[in-house]
């Protein structure tokens, strides 16, 4: 899946799977912009990165991995600032999405290894727009998702590109009027799931979901979760999977200011059943392959945080809690963790340490096939964002090596 890349400081789904490589310079020393960058890999470790070089105006570049695991150089693709790519099956559709001014680009990389630019059909407008989701299926078509906000006014715009290459924007856009807060994705078999939290006449909040199918039509708004009564709902977040499992998770405050047990509600790829889980207090989540599903949270507080996962059981109940790494008296944990879970069902567990030498550095630990976690590993520093993509049997890490330093990529595979 894709994976839009977020500040060191917040939440990040980050995969690990093994021991760490030196990283590889992808391109050399130069002024880049440290938070628009992207990466992806496809099942057979084939990989797309993507980020923003500043010199001389910003502009997309990307390089892409074939399996015998070597970069490509630099390929500039046109003007504007990187936002997301997604990586076909054996490199099949290729595709990066960029933005040029208010208009979005798209290139897809052809059989021949050239890039194709096209502008994506007009987005849906309104006072902020973004790029949702983007994914790339097995068969190399691409579905993209944009969603806009106009104050309550939301707004989720999807386009497909069939194998010629053309862009088609669904005839129906899915259109909130009184979305309080709401975010979409899409998921590995180009699905689009959104999820906002909405004001019914008792004044209660509650999160409704609605699911685009293969066929550009939404599905009829439901409510998954009511908060209760004088409680306030935060922005629900949509994680996808890759083979097209979907969950949405949920926390609520009440009217004191505390924060109450969060909810999560999972959808199978083979289902249309929502399943909600008993209260947790998670703050991130991941989906495997296989529809194994992690989720990760912080417990105490300043040098006193530890990290905490916890695994969801078939019947909907959460396994016990267990410790991934203990508190660090040097060392105050402020951002993460973030959870992603391999092909094989296994989770690693991603965070960030305030080192007081300004620059944050971030860690990961797995859990061991037999039980238990592996001792953290300290990864790199930096000011920016880390973006981080899992295949089947690899992981990479891409980021900037802070102002003036070159764009690596870290592979964290076995």
């Amino acid at each position: 899946m894709t994976r839009v890349p977020l500040s060191v400081a917040m939440v990040l789904l980050v995969p690990a799977l093994g021991l760490a490589a030196s990283p590889t310079r992808v391109a050399p020393p130069g002024d880049y912009d440290q938070f628009a960058l992207a990466a992806d890999i496809d099942a057979n470790n084939g990989a797309v990165l993507g980020w923003t070089n500043l010199r001389g105006g910003p502009h997309p570049e990307v390089a892409t991995r074939t399996e015998n695991g070597r970069f490509g150089s630099p390929i500039r693709l046109g003007t504007g600032r990187m936002l997301a790519v997604a990586q076909g099956p054996r490199a099949l559709g290729a595709t990066a999405v960029w933005r040029d001014g208010t208009s979005f680009r798209t290139a897809r990389r052809a059989a021949n290894g050239a890039w194709i630019t096209a502008s994506l059909p007009s987005p849906p407008g309104g006072s902020s727009e973004r790029v949702a989701g983007i994914d790339v299926d097995r068969a190399g078509r691409a579905v993209i998702a944009i969603e806009s906000r106009d104050g309550a006014r939301w707004i989720v715009r999807a386009s497909s590109r069939d194998l010629d290459g053309r862009w088609n924007t669904d005839a129906q856009d899915l259109v909130v009027n009184d979305a309080a807060a709401a975010q979409a994705g899409v998921d590995g078999d180009g699905g689009v799931t959104a999820a906002w939290v909405s004001i019914g006449d008792d004044r209660r909040q509650s999160v409704r979901v609605s699911s685009r199918n293969l066929d550009g039509q939404w599905s009829t708004p439901r409510p998954i979760f009511t908060a209760q009564k004088g409680s306030s709902l935060a922005e629900p977040r949509v994680v996808t999977g890759p083979r097209g499992d979907v969950a949405v998770l949920m926390s609520q405050t009440t009217a004191a200011g505390v924060v109450g047990g969060g909810r999560l509600a999972l959808r199978s790829a083979s289902s249309t059943r929502w399943l909600m889980t008993r209260s947790t207090p998670a703050s991130s989540m991941a989906i495997g392959a296989r529809g194994a599903v992690w989720a990760g949270w912080l417990e105490g507080s300043g040098r006193r945080r530890v990290v905490v996962a916890s695994r969801l059981d078939a019947d909907g109940t959460w396994a016990p809690r267990e410790q991934v790494r203990g508190p660090v008296r040097s060392q105050t944990i402020v951002g993460g963790p973030g959870v992603a879970v391999d092909g094989t069902g296994r989770p690693v567990l991603w965070w960030v340490v305030d080192a007081a030498t300004g620059a944050d550095t971030w860690y990961s630990s797995s859990r061991r096939p037999s039980g238990g976690w592996v001792a953290p590993t300290a990864w790199a520093r930096t000011n920016g964002s880390i973006s981080v993509t899992a295949g089947a049997t690899d992981a990479l890490a891409l980021w900037v090596q802070g102002a003036g330093g070159a764009v690596v990529v870290t592979s964290l595979g076995q």
